[in-house]
């Protein structure tokens, strides 16, 4: 018995770790959404517009909230007023701008030192890939960071080394 009992409270005392750990990622993951999203509803905003200078004005977006809880959606609204879901309405195209948007946006705001880019342009339309050419390699705010950008398509490096000052 008195062996059975160092035992037992040695295994309450890995169980009372466990439980205080568990909780604080808990914690940390319930916040993650909200530390993720920071700050970010402007400069995604702004990127994903300059993404689509191109369409049609009536395609651009006013105002973009992103979640800041888990099971949040992605709120966009039109230039008309139109209130919606960002997954719900847009293209996969404009959903794939909207998601590099998110991204650039948190690369500037993080300040980070460099960009790394797998064949970004190829997932991406025709009709956007010269506007992110053009936000990536003449924006202030991304031209900060160094780019590291691999491109398949001969077209996108052709242009990428053009417009390329750095």
């Amino acid at each position: 018995v008195e062996a059975e009992r160092a035992v037992v409270a040695r295994n309450l005392s890995y169980s009372l770790a466990y439980d205080s750990l568990r909780s604080k990622l808990l914690a940390y993951n319930a916040g993650l959404p909200l530390a993720l999203a920071a700050d970010l509803n402007e400069k995604t905003l702004k990127f994903y517009n300059e993404i689509n200078k191109n369409d049609h004005p009536s395609d651009r977006l006013k105002s973009l909230q992103l979640p800041t809880a888990v099971g949040e959606r992605i709120e966009i609204e039109f230039e008309n007023g139109d209130r919606c879901d960002a997954l719900q309405v847009l293209s996969e195209g404009h959903i794939r701008c909207l998601g590099l948007a998110i991204l650039l946006a948190k690369i500037t705001r993080d300040s980070l030192p460099f960009l790394i880019f797998d064949d970004v342009v190829n997932s991406i339309d025709d009709e956007h890939r010269g506007a992110i050419i053009d936000l990536i390699l003449n924006s202030d705010e991304v031209g900060k960071s160094q780019l590291i950008a691999p491109m398949a398509t001969p077209n996108c490096s052709t242009v990428g080394q053009s417009n390329c000052s750095r």
